[in-house]
Parts: C-alpha cells; sequence; structure tokens
C-alpha cells in the first residue's frame, strides 16, 4: 500500500467526508474547532509520511468517539471534547488518528474490502465504481474499524507523535482510565 499515491487516500477521505451521516451538526465557533486545528498544527511536523492533508471537523453530537479518514479528515465529537479533562487527553487521540491516516490504515481496510482493483481505478482516475459502493462501505465502518494490530501500530506512532511534540503522553492513557472507570470498557474507535 505504501507504493500507491496518497491522492488515492486522499480521493477516498473526500468521498468518504462528503457522503458519510456524522450524526450531527458541524461546530462552527472558532474556539472549539481552533483548539482542535492548532493540536493537529503542533503534531503535524512529526507525522511520519508526506502529502496527507489533515482537516479538523468537529461534530456537535453525544457521540464519545473520534476517527480519521484516509487522506487527513479528522472527526471528532463534542462529547469527547467534554468528557476529556486536560487538552492533552484530546490532542492524544488526534495524534492517534492522525497515526491512523499516516500509516495508511484506511487504505488498507478498503483495499480488503473491495480489492486493489478499485485502488488502481483511483489511480486512473475513475473513481466511478468506489463511489457506487462508497455509502456501503462507510456504513459497514470499512474505512474506519481498524484490526487490533492496527490499533496498536497507531497507539505507538501516536505516542511518538506526542514525545516529539512535547505533549504529555501520559495524559492519554489518564482519559482511557476514565473512560473505562465511567463507562466499563472503552469505545471502540478511540482505542
Amino acid at each position: 500500500m505504501r507504493s500507491l499515491p496518497v491522492e488515492i487516500d486522499k480521493k477516498i477521505g473526500e468521498l468518504a467526508i462528503e457522503t458519510m451521516d456524522l450524526e450531527g451538526g458541524r461546530v462552527t465557533d472558532p474556539l472549539v474547532v481552533g483548539a482542535v486545528e492548532e493540536m493537529v498544527n503542533r503534531l503535524r511536523p512529526h507525522a511520519c509520511g508526506e502529502g496527507f492533508d489533515f482537516q479538523v471537523c468537529v461534530i456537535d453530537a453525544p457521540v464519545l468517539n473520534a476517527f480519521a479518514l484516509p487522506g487527513g479528515p479528522i472527526v471528532v465529537y463534542t462529547e469527547l471534547i467534554e468528557k476529556a479533562t486536560e487538552a492533552e487527553q484530546v490532542a492524544g487521540v488526534v495524534g492517534h488518528e492522525m497515526a491512523h491516516v499516516t500509516l495508511r490504515h484506511g487504505l488498507q481496510r478498503i483495499s480488503g474490502s473491495i480489492g486493489v482493483l478499485a485502488a488502481l481505478e483511483l489511480i486512473m482516475g475513475d473513481a466511478t465504481g468506489l463511489m457506487a459502493i462508497g455509502k456501503e462501505l462507510l456504513q459497514a465502518g470499512a474505512i474506519t474499524s481498524y484490526s487490533r494490530e492496527q490499533e496498536s501500530q497507531a497507539d505507538m506512532e501516536g505516542l511518538r507523535m506526542l514525545h516529539a511534540a512535547r505533549i504529555d503522553a501520559t495524559a492519554l492513557a489518564r482519559f482511557f482510565d476514565f473512560l473505562q472507570r465511567e463507562q466499563g470498557e472503552l469505545p471502540g474507535a478511540v482505542t
């Protein structure tokens, strides 16, 4: 997957963000969106890989979640922001999600779901096949549902980025501890 151009990830991410039901409205408050964008900007220089276009989308919904799409769109729900007691906790989740992007886990998931042929069609500029099945893939979580191995890789890469950006990486562990105590288990998308 690493030999395929990043443009494929971007096309998939653009299609996904346009067609997904994000379960709420976009937050436009510059303080909220700006705070998450600042986290991304602090982590960006430490992200592996080049050509990714990290874009923040904060959604006002009672969803304890955050996820990233191929190419760089990052969705953070207001409930996750509200549950965090430190900005570094949100930054830890954002770093983890950025790592999924740079490690190209979304592209791996989608190619596993629809095959490399669809990726090659995207290289040739023909996204019609992907667009025809894109909504079903997104609803099934094919792009944002990762294996345990991919989650572990994103954890390690996210922690590396946090450390390099001089952001307290232990805050993410404190956040997960808090969530586990409060909910009994961690929400799947932020682990």
